[in-house]
């Protein structure tokens, strides 16, 4: 990955991560709806803030996020 973008992102967060909670289960993923919840934010949060407006990157984490919604 990018070396910048650890730089400029905080608290990083892939697809990959969030399945793996996923399938983890509640006793060590998960344990409420709301984590989930934030994890995805979290990416769309972290997609745009990383890449240009307007890139493909970006309008994905727009478009995911609005069907998430």
């Amino acid at each position: 990955v990018w070396p910048l973008y650890y730089e400029v992102i905080q608290n990083p967060i892939s697809m990959a991560q969030i399945r793996n909670m996923m399938l983890a289960g509640p006793s060590r993923g998960y344990a409420t709806l709301q984590e989930f919840v934030d994890a995805w934010r979290l990416l769309f949060s972290n997609a745009r803030t990383f890449n240009e407006p307007g890139s493909q990157i970006y309008c994905a984490a727009d478009d995911l996020e609005k069907v998430f919604n």
